[in-house]
């Protein structure tokens, strides 16, 4: 501001050094406001949402909160005195509203995967029980499916998921309760055995391919029943189904990450280290001679390393090579 009228109503503004022009006091909020940023719902429906706080000079009528009941909003601002909160909704504005019509809504952020093994629970918009929650699905009709917790209401009894990329809701934690998080690495070295869209013998389970078609690849173990009999696994990080634990030989490996030339041409490159169960020959180093490669994990014992080119995975070497 560059200047002000004598009586105060009007004031002349600038941009960087460029004076703008004069304009009307009223264009500003005269309020004191303090920035925030935390999620609430929206549980009161006899509310109005406006332009500024309720009974601000200017003050215009925008919306009913009846209307986005349950809805999960962004506070960003609320007036000094706490009585007002500024709201958007995936990330639109929506305007000012009273905040007892709003209830903090607290949740913490998490990253992991478990299937959903029980298909009684519903999917909601919000943690069930919540006012305004809405039903959006029965867990049932993504029974299976291999779910990723992006949060947990604070008492985690709830999760939000989303399946295949997609945000889907809110679904009781009980929905998991037949499974367990992993994460290792195996090799397949069971021939015909099943893998399956289910544990094999849970209801509804459906055949999906043969152990024979996988039999020694290397495959990552992302959850397991609650018995451990049978792991689901991933290929190249798309979901393979459930196997029997006997048709995989655990590998114990370490994530390391390095560069190395190949220099030696008496080696095997294999499916998984050489010696372990269902391994099998995909290349030979002499193939790659001078080469260098980039190291992604090793044996326990040191002896064997995974090897990359140009992105692609080559399979395991004898350390030798090197």
């Amino acid at each position: 501001m560059i200047g002000k009228s004598a009586d105060g109503a009007y004031l002349c503004l600038a941009y960087n050094g460029l004076p703008l022009g004069w304009v009307d006091y009223r264009a500003f909020e005269s309020f004191d406001a303090t920035v925030v940023h935390y999620t609430a719902v929206v549980s009161g429906t006899n509310y109005s949402i406006d332009s500024q706080p309720w009974g601000e000079a200017g003050y215009v009528y925008l919306d009913s909160s009846a209307n986005y009941y349950g809805k999960e909003v962004v506070v960003t601002r609320k007036t000094s005195n706490g009585a007002y909160a500024y709201i958007s909704l995936d990330g639109k504005p929506l305007g000012w509203i009273d905040s007892r019509g709003l209830q903090n809504f607290s949740t913490v952020a998490v990253n992991y995967n478990l299937p959903i093994m029980n298909g009684i629970y519903s999917i909601d918009s919000l943690p069930w029980g919540e006012p305004g929650y809405t039903k959006i699905a029965d867990a049932a009709a993504y029974f299976g499916k291999l779910a990723t917790v992006l949060r947990e209401s604070t008492n985690g009894a709830y999760a939000e998921i989303a399946i295949d990329g997609q945000r889907i809701g809110w679904i009781d934690k009980r929905a998991f309760s037949n499974a367990r998080q992993v994460s290792y690495y195996a090799g397949v070295s069971g021939q015909n055995y099943s893998i399956d869209s289910l544990p094999w013998g849970t209801a509804g389970y459906q055949y999906l391919n043969s152990t024979n078609n996988y039999l020694g690849s290397l495959v990552k173990v992302v959850a397991e029943s609650i018995d451990g009999n049978y792991k689901l696994i991933q290929l190249s990080g798309q979901n393979l189904g459930w196997v029997d634990y006997r048709a995989l030989a655990t590998l114990n490996t370490k994530a390391v990450n390095y560069a190395a030339t190949i220099r030696s041409v008496g080696y095997s490159i294999d499916s998984l280290p050489w010696g372990t169960p269902g391994f099998t020959m995909l290349g030979l180093t002499s193939s790659y001679l001078n080469i260098t490669v980039q190291v992604i994990q090793e044996s326990a014992d040191g002896h064997y390393a995974l090897v990359m080119l140009n992105g692609k995975t080559l399979g395991w070497v004898d350390k030798r090579c090197f």
